[in-house]
């Protein structure tokens, strides 16, 4: 009998009010987006890694897991970020640093234009994690599905064959 099962490659504790003054070096901007939250968090690394042993793509809503507190805590952030940032998305969905008074820095929470509304509902659309309440608050897990043959659940093995499948591979 085949059975799909997951396996944890990377779990990682974010703490979104840490993350809020980071700016990243790579892109100079701060964390706009569920892509840099993941890259700032260590995960696009374990993705890609992942994709280049294996050849297969991943998709954040299949692969990446929290709790439902973390991912409700996670858009919240990630729409915080564009109101307390002067920063603002072109037609090419290029993120940029408005030149304004406020320059680089943070400032007062801003209200978001409906275009900057509809691009982080859009990332929310296309990049959210999928949840696991078994999760602890603030973490998100790289997670992959593998099939595996499992005997009958009367077979003497059974119990070690979930055990083993439940296993992390870090």
């Amino acid at each position: 009998m085949k059975k799909y099962v997951h396996k944890d490659i990377k779990e990682v504790k974010v703490n979104f009010e840490e993350l809020e003054d980071y700016i990243d070096e790579s892109s100079t901007l701060p964390i706009c987006s569920f892509i840099s939250l993941y890259r700032v968090a260590g995960l696009v690394d374990e993705m890609e890694k992942y994709r280049q042993e294996t050849g297969k793509q991943i998709v954040p809503i299949d692969n990446i897991v929290c709790n439902f507190d973390t991912l409700d805590a996670a858009k919240r952030f990630v729409e915080n970020q564009w109101k307390i940032y002067s920063i603002d998305i072109d037609a090419d969905e290029h993120v940029f640093w408005k030149e304004d008074q406020y320059g680089h820095g943070k400032h007062y929470a801003k209200n978001l234009s409906d275009k900057i509304k509809g691009a982080v509902f859009s990332d929310f659309l296309n990049y959210c994690p999928g949840t696991d309440d078994d999760l602890e608050d603030g973490v998100f897990v790289f997670r992959i599905f593998e099939e595996v043959d499992v005997p009958d659940e009367e077979g003497e093995n059974y119990d070690e064959v979930q055990d083993q499948a439940s296993q992390p591979v870090n």
